[in-house]
């Protein structure tokens, strides 16, 4: 069967309301009840550290585009996450949006969710684009991942989105908090008749972001904590950074950034918070760069699905690895390839 290609990727949908999620307290976290959760949603995944060494290792999948109605086909993608983590014993896995394709069937997610759960691993969803066809759904896939003990992605409430979340890594000796990751909700389409295109990250789910970052800087001194953040759609400095003959760029962009046409503003609150180390995205395939953009590394992911999603990468589908060292400002990744082998070694120092 011939691979979906991008302009058969056409989905509905408007902007989020009345969503969920969590705020920080004195505790590492806190959740309000929000109807349309199950009770889980009131629990937590493990604690997350850095281990002896001061090392931590995310796997980052994105847009496995399960598809129930091919499963043979999709169920290639499923072996290949099993085997990236038997070959690369990840401390957290991040998904990074299009889990399913539109499928209105929640087994799609369940068989995605199957080797992460065999493997005892750690994991936080955030949703893209194609992850349902409506709301409805993406708050049903939000909930059935919240009943999961390994899941670390309890979605924040009262802001719009199902993934919205901060997770600290603490110290590799006490419980102090070492790193952020940050979670967000990219959601869809336009929510403005007179834009079109994609939906983008709302000035809500921003002052969300500088509220936590400011709680975690005050609670460390003033000093800001190096954080790190996972969403689906890229953000249009993707687009700016690229394009700038300036810039350091690493890997391939074989396809359009496809952005918001509304900046809403994420990237400059960063800046301005002094906290964000790393940006990690998916949605666009073909692109597997990263790129240094004043002093933010903005990185995609590499397409993990296989014959449901498409790719003319000249490596072919896979997963980044993101290695990060405590108490310092740069990391290391790679692409681990599904073929075999690695390629795109980069320690960020370098660019």
């Amino acid at each position: 069967m011939k691979e979906i290609s991008r302009r058969h990727f056409l989905a509905t949908g408007g902007l989020l309301t009345g969503a969920v999620i969590l705020a920080p307290t004195e505790g590492l976290y806190a959740t309000v009840r929000a109807s349309g959760l199950s009770e889980m949603s009131l629990s937590r995944g493990p604690i997350l550290h850095f281990n002896k060494n001061g090392k931590f290792k995310i796997m980052q999948i994105t847009d496995m585009h399960y598809i129930l109605s091919r499963a043979e086909e999709s169920n290639l993608g499923i072996t290949d996450i099993s085997n990236y983590m038997d070959i690369e014993e990840p401390d957290l896995i991040m998904m990074t949006g299009d889990v399913v394709y539109t499928n209105m069937d929640i087994r799609g997610l369940e068989a995605v969710l199957a080797p992460i759960i065999s493997h005892g691993i750690p994991f936080a969803f955030t949703w893209g684009n194609h992850d349902g066809n409506d709301l409805v759904f993406r708050a049903k896939l939000q909930e059935r991942v919240e009943q999961e003990s390994l899941n670390e992605g309890y979605t924040a409430r009262g802001i719009p989105g199902y993934s919205n979340f901060a997770l600290p890594i603490l110290s590799s000796i006490g419980n102090k908090e070492a790193a952020i990751i940050y979670g967000f909700d990219s959601n869809k389409d336009s929510s403005l008749p007179q834009i079109k295109g994609r939906g983008w990250i709302t000035r809500e789910q921003i002052k969300w972001y500088e509220q936590t970052s400011v709680y975690y800087t005050k609670k460390n001194e003033g000093v800001p904590l190096p954080s790190y953040s996972f969403f689906h759609i890229p953000l249009p400095e993707f687009k700016f950074a690229y394009e700038d003959m300036w810039t350091h760029r690493i890997g391939n962009r074989f396809e359009n950034i496809e952005t918001p046409l509304i900046n809403s503003g994420l990237f400059l609150s960063m800046l301005e918070h002094k906290d964000m180390v790393g940006i990690f995205c998916g949605h666009d395939h073909d692109n597997d760069f990263i790129v240094n953009y004043d002093g933010i590394k903005l990185a995609y992911g590499q397409v993990t699905g296989r014959k449901t999603a498409y790719c003319h990468m000249p490596d072919g589908y896979g997963t980044r690895i993101i290695i990060l060292d405590e108490g310092q400002r740069e990391f290391n990744t790679y692409i681990r390839l599904s073929k075999g082998g690695t390629t795109l070694h980069v320690n960020t120092v370098e660019i």
